[in-house]
C-alpha cells in the first residue's frame, strides 16, 4: 500500500497530474528524434538559443490576446518560421562567424521577449512563460502537442536521409542538385516547432533541457539514430514520471524537478560507464 500511495495514487486521484504526464509523453514522441538529430549534429548549445529566440513571437501574441494558449502557439510557430529562415541565411555563409551572429540573436530575442511580457498587465504570467505551466494542461493542450509530434515524425521520416547527408557533407548534396538551404530550413523549423510546444508547457528556461538531456543519455548507450530515439523516449518518460512525483510529494517546481531528475540519471549512468570502462582497461 505504501508503494501504491507513493507511486500510483497521485495520478489516480488528481487528474491534473495524469494529464501532465500524458502531455509530457506525447511531447517526448516528437522531441526524442529531433533532439537526437540536434545532439548528433553537435548543435546542442546552438539549440539553447533556439529555445529562447521564439520568446518574442509568444510575447507579442501575449500582449494582444493575454495568456491565450492558441494565440501563443501561433505566435511561437510564426517566430519559428522567421528564425529558421534567418538561421539558414546565416549558417555556412561566413565560416567561423555564425556562432556570434546566433548569440546576438539569442540575447536580443530573450531581452525583447522578457520586456514585452513584463509590460503586460499581469506580471505573474512572466513566471508561467519562463518556467512553464504543465500542471494547467488540458485536453486542448494535449491535442495540439499530439499534432506537433505527428507532424514532426512525418517530416523526419520523409527527410531523415537528406538531413543526415546535409550534416555530414552538404557539398555532396549540392553537387547532386539538392538545395541544402531548404533541407536546413526543414530541420530548423522542425526543431523550433517542437520547442514552441515544449516552451509553453515547461517554459523557455527549462524546455531546452527536456530536448537535450534524454538524448544525451541515449548517446551513452548507442550510436544508432533509431536506437537513440527509442532510448531517449524511454528516459524522457522516466524523468517525467519521477519528476512529477518528486514535485508532488515535496512541493517543488515541476519543470525544475523533471530536468533535475533527468540530469541526475545522466550523471549516474555516465559515472557508472566510466567506472566499468576504467576497470576494463585496468584488467586488460
Amino acid at each position: 500500500m505504501i508503494i501504491y500511495d507513493f507511486l500510483i495514487k497521485p495520478f489516480v486521484e488528481y487528474d491534473f497530474l495524469s494529464r501532465s504526464l500524458i502531455l509530457g509523453v506525447i511531447n517526448a514522441i516528437g522531441l526524442s528524434p529531433v533532439g537526437v538529430f540536434l545532439v548528433n549534429k553537435r548543435m546542442s548549445l546552438i539549440g539553447d538559443s533556439f529555445s529562447h529566440a521564439i520568446l518574442p513571437g509568444v510575447a507579442i501574441c501575449y500582449l494582444f490576446f493575454g495568456f491565450n494558449y492558441q494565440m501563443m502557439i501561433l505566435g511561437g510557430v510564426a517566430a519559428a518560421f522567421v528564425l529558421s529562415l534567418i538561421f539558414v541565411f546565416l549558417s555556412k555563409t561566413e565560416s567561423g562567424e555564425e556562432d556570434f551572429h546566433l548569440a546576438v540573436i539569442f540575447v536580443l530575442s530573450l531581452a525583447l521577449g522578457v520586456y514585452l511580457i513584463s509590460i503586460g498587465k499581469n506580471k505573474i504570467d512572466l513566471y508561467h512563460i519562463l518556467f512553464g505551466s504543465i500542471l494547467s494542461s488540458n485536453n486542448e493542450n494535449i491535442f495540439f502537442v499530439a499534432c506537433s509530434s505527428a507532424f514532426t515524425l512525418i517530416q523526419l521520416l520523409l527527410f531523415r536521409r537528406l538531413i543526415i547527408f546535409e550534416s555530414v557533407d552538404y557539398e555532396y548534396l549540392n553537387n547532386r542538385g539538392f538545395n541544402t538551404k531548404i533541407i536546413r530550413f526543414i530541420f530548423f523549423f522542425t526543431v523550433y516547432q517542437n520547442l514552441v510546444f515544449t516552451f509553453v508547457n515547461l517554459g523557455t528556461l527549462l524546455g531546452f533541457g527536456f530536448l537535450i538531456i534524454p538524448q544525451a543519455i541515449a548517446r551513452l548507450f548507442s550510436r544508432s539514430l533509431l536506437k537513440q530515439s527509442l532510448i531517449s523516449f524511454i528516459f524522457s518518460i522516466v524523468g517525467l514520471y519521477i519528476g512529477i512525483l518528486f514535485s508532488f510529494h515535496y512541493s517543488g517546481p515541476i519543470g525544475s524537478s523533471i530536468i533535475l531528475c533527468l540530469g541526475i540519471i545522466f550523471i549516474i549512468i555516465f559515472l557508472v560507464q566510466k567506472f566499468f570502462s576504467s576497470k576494463g582497461v585496468l584488467n586488460a
